[in-house]
This record gives structure tokens, C-alpha cells and sequence, in this order.
């Protein structure tokens, strides 16, 4: 698995420093000298030199006159791939993998061909630039003072060959500049930061080739570094992204990431993001609502006990339909241990629809359940009209009224039916016709002639 993350990031490099076939044969700059954190001066080297030669390295110091030699042999070049991987020992399976090649003889050409890569491969792993003959690592130098290092090209005789390269630099680690954070976001305990950097300028000598992501608690002196593998930078890019997990929600927490380039310098953490990750998800939906039509025409609404860790209750909805409007029932949250609820506010003749949500301590709330119907039966007449009465007006119609003394609430129409009496015979069984066609509400009905069908019911009726 480390090979594999390894391999990732070698790969994303090779995107960010080669750019196209003819980019990836540039060769590195003939001197590069980098400080490290810790003191160690890093002298690299990108001289094209033919087989069997190497390089002596000098340094002299501020005030000094004349160069002291640092190598007491020179610098060379495994000779074959055999010797290369034996040099760099474990380090071997990362860089083979890294530029794709199969054999020790097969890794060392690739990297003979690959100057690019040389470069990045020597500052990333130290062993491999001293493999290839091409760093050496000053560990007596003085920080902070300024120096100057010469290379000189050696034969295979340890004869001075071609001119000498210089370079005067002063001492002193060189940190990338730190990233910019734009935001964060969270869903649960997942927290998304995002930051810019500035497009990869291989012309500025920009190296940074990664970042880091820190998380740390105010006033605790713990801090983490949050991705487990590298996060590469890739060419062309400004916007960059990670998601990770924090421990403990309802915790406020201190984000920064940090530039880090092949000499392993990282940049300072820049702005610090303060960042608090509130508990946002809901719990999970309440299924299996179920409902119950009691004897009193009251609905009982049960459902199974959430098994949320955090939850604090529920909530009750009903609606007339399936597709709403929802009205929630309940003036606070129902106890959790109590998966129960009775609708007393129904009234006979109507159908309605139950659904339930759960709320947690952070007061998340869950989407609606499936919805549960219950339908509350009429079975209770409205009370009948009474002191029904027919006056016989001027223009030959006849007005009808009755009164009611307690209409019902749920009263849909009144049906007013009439019957012709001729002398003393009885009238037939049904011989009733209806005179309003629409919905009566009111309490009197103009008969202005016979209208509708026979009917079997009373001279007046109301319907629920």
C-alpha cells in the first residue's frame, strides 16, 4: 500500500514537471543548491557527463579566500542497474514502479533519460540523486551564512574535465509560499477544505509538488495531519480539495495545509481556518407507520423506536392526501421510548394521511415516513328536520321550510321530496319525487313544479 500512494504521487509529478515528450528531456538546472529544515544543504548537479565521470565538490565560506573540498572522491554514477538498485537498497520497488520499468538495468535508463525525474527523484529520496552521482549532501555547513559551492567535472582518472560550475547561495531554508484556504463544508463528521494555489511555473523554479492538510483543537497543542496519503499537485491546476473524517462532532477545530516541495520544504500554514462541525445529518428515515381507526373515531398512529443514537423524539404530520398540504399535530417533540400517538381531532366521513418524523439532539429532522391512511367511517345520521312546513303562494308555487335544532357539522345537503295525494286511494310505495337537484344547505326550498326522480324516502331528509 505505501508503494502503491508512493507511485501515485511520483505519477502526478512526472504530470506537473514533464508537461509534453519534448518538456520531459529539459535538463534540470546544472547547480541547484537547497537548505533543509534541519541544516543538511542539499548540492545537485545536472551536468551531462559521458561515461566514468563524476564530480568533486568545494565550498567556501563568507570571508574565505580559497575552496575547501567536501568530497574526498568523486561523485560517480552506478555503472549498471545491478549496482543502482544495490545503492538505493529498498527504495528500489518506489522508483521502479514510479517510472515504469521492470528491470534494475531498465530503472536506471529511464532515470538517465528522464532528467526531470532525476532531479525529483534525488530531492525526494536522497539515495537515489547519490546513486546516480548527481547529490551530495553537505552536513558541515554553517546555516544562515552565505556560501559558494563549485562543482568540477572529473574523468575517469579523477583529472579535472571541462570547466567548473558555481553557485553562491545563502544558507537558509527556502519554504514555499503557503496555500490560500477558500472554505470548508461538512456533511456529519465529514469535512471538505478547499484551497488555491498558483499554477505550476516551471520558468519561477517552482518545485512544490504537494500538500498537507492539519487539524488541530484551540488550546490543545495536538495537532494531525489528516490525509493519509499525498495529496499531489497537478499541473494547470489552482483549486484543490480534501475530505476527512474529525472525530468528535459539535467541536470546533483549526484547518490549515501547508505547500510542500521535492526538498521536503513545507511552506508555513498561512490563514488558519476556525471551523465548526455541527451535527447536520438527520437521523434515519421512520419506516413501518402504521394507523388504527379506534372505536371513539379517534386514529392511533404507531411506528418502530428509532435506533439513532442521538435521537430526541418525533414528530406527528397528517394531510388528505398523499401529496399533502401536511400539518404537523404535534406542539413538541413525542418521547422516543414512546412510538405512539392518537389523533383526536378527526372527524367522522374524512380519510386522512399519517406520517412521522424523527428529530435528534441537534435538531435535525428527518424526512417525512411513508404516509399510513386512515378512514374514519360515518356511521351516525345527521339529526332529522323538524316542524317541516308548505305555504302556498301567490304566484301557484309553494315555499317548503323546517328547522333543525343542531345541525351537524359534517351536513352535506338536505333532500326535500314530494308526493301527489289523489282522493282516498294510497299513493304507490316509491311515488316520491326529489325537488332539489344541487346541494340544500338552506333551511327552505321554493317548489316551482315537479322536478327528478321517485324516491322511497320521507317528505324531508338530511344527508351527511
Amino acid at each position: 500500500m505505501v508503494f502503491f500512494r508512493v507511485s501515485l504521487l511520483l505519477a502526478g509529478l512526472l504530470v506537473l514537471l514533464a508537461g509534453s515528450p519534448a518538456a520531459a528531456q529539459d535538463a534540470p538546472p546544472a547547480l541547484r543548491v537547497a537548505t533543509q529544515a534541519d541544516g543538511d544543504v542539499y548540492v545537485y548537479h545536472g551536468l551531462p557527463l559521458p561515461p566514468g565521470y563524476g564530480v568533486t565538490v568545494a565550498r567556501r565560506d563568507a570571508g574565505a579566500d580559497a575552496f575547501v573540498p567536501l568530497t574526498e572522491v568523486p561523485l560517480h554514477a552506478a555503472p549498471d542497474g545491478p549496482t543502482f538498485a544495490a545503492r538505493i537498497g529498498g527504495r528500489y520497488a518506489v522508483v521502479a514502479e514510479a517510472v515504469g520499468a521492470t528491470s534494475p538495468q531498465g530503472t536506471l535508463l529511464r532515470l538517465q533519460t528522464r532528467r526531470d525525474l532525476n532531479l525529483l527523484l534525488s530531492f525526494t529520496y536522497p539515495e537515489v540523486g547519490q546513486a546516480l552521482g548527481r547529490l551530495f549532501i553537505d552536513t558541515t555547513a554553517t546555516p544562515g551564512q552565505t556560501v559558494t559551492y563549485r562543482l568540477q567535472p572529473v574523468d575517469d582518472r579523477g583529472e579535472p574535465a571541462g570547466d567548473p560550475v558555481e553557485a553562491t547561495v545563502a544558507l537558509t531554508p527556502q519554504r514555499p509560499a503557503p496555500p490560500t484556504i477558500e472554505g470548508a463544508s461538512h456533511t456529519g463528521a465529514q469535512v471538505t477544505l478547499r484551497w488555491t494555489y498558483p499554477a505550476f511555473d516551471r520558468a519561477a523554479d517552482d518545485y512544490v509538488i504537494r500538500f498537507d492538510v492539519y487539524r488541530s483543537q484551540p488550546g490543545s497543542d495536538e495537532v494531525v495531519r489528516v490525509n493519509a496519503q499525498a495529496l499531489a499537485r497537478t499541473r494547470g491546476a489552482t483549486e484543490f480539495a480534501h475530505t476527512f473524517t474529525v472525530p468528535t462532532l459539535g467541536t470546533t477545530y483549526a484547518l490549515y495545509v501547508v505547500a510542500v516541495d521535492i526538498t521536503g520544504q513545507a511552506s508555513a500554514p498561512g490563514e488558519v481556518l476556525t471551523y465548526t462541525v455541527e451535527d447536520n445529518v438527520p437521523p434515519a428515515l421512520v419506516r413501518d407507520v402504521r394507523t388504527r381507526v379506534l372505536p371513539d373515531r379517534t386514529v392511533e398512529v404507531t411506528w418502530p423506536v428509532s435506533i439513532e443514537p442521538d435521537a430526541a423524539g418525533y414528530r406527528v404530520y397528517r394531510a388528505p392526501r398523499s401529496t399533502g398540504p401536511w400539518r404537523m399535530l404535534t406542539d413538541s417533540l413525542l418521547d422516543v421510548l414512546q412510538p405512539i400517538y392518537v389523533d383526536t381531532t378527526t372527524r367522522p366521513g374524512r380519510q386522512y394521511q399519517y406520517a412521522v418524523t424523527a428529530v435528534d439532539a441537534s435538531g435535525n429532522e428527518s424526512p417525512r415516513s411513508n404516509a399510513a391512511s386512515a378512514l374514519v367511517e360515518d356511521t351516525e345520521p345527521p339529526p332529522p328536520p323538524a316542524a317541516a312546513r308548505a305555504v302556498a303562494l301567490d304566484d301557484g308555487s309553494v315555499q317548503v321550510s323546517w328547522h333543525v335544532p343542531a345541525p351537524a357539522a359534517d351536513l352535506a345537503t338536505y333532500v326535500v321530496l314530494r308526493r301527489r295525494l289523489t282522493g282516498n286511494a294510497p299513493p304507490p310505495p316509491n311515488a316520491f319525487a326529489q325537488l332539489n337537484g344541487a346541494a340544500l344547505r338552506d333551511t327552505l326550498l321554493i317548489d316551482r313544479g315537479v322536478a327528478g326522480a321517485a324516491f322511497a324516502e320521507g317528505p324531508c331528509t338530511t344527508t351527511a
